[in-house]
């Protein structure tokens, strides 16, 4: 999956490997990768391929997610 680096960053690693940074200030990695880079700052290049449409979800499969630790929420506040 490709994941958008932070500006100004010049070094991602994972699991002891180091990611090359393409031109286009991406990095490609393994789907099982994703979630643990998201939470150190990468976003992903398509957002809506990461984040879950919990608006859909039912409150059990909800809290499965939760509690699975799968479930990776933003929320954007904006500067009125």
């Amino acid at each position: 999956m490709k994941l958008r680096v932070a500006e100004g960053c010049h070094a991602v690693s994972c699991e002891g490997k180091m990611l090359e940074i393409i031109d286009d200030g991406s990095v490609e990695v393994d789907d099982a990768a994703v979630e643990t880079l998201v939470a150190h700052g990468l976003t992903a290049w398509k957002p809506e391929a990461v984040l879950a449409d919990i608006a859909t979800m039912t409150r059990d499969e909800l809290i499965t997610r939760i509690i699975d630790k799968t479930l990776t929420m933003r929320f954007i506040i904006k500067a009125s």
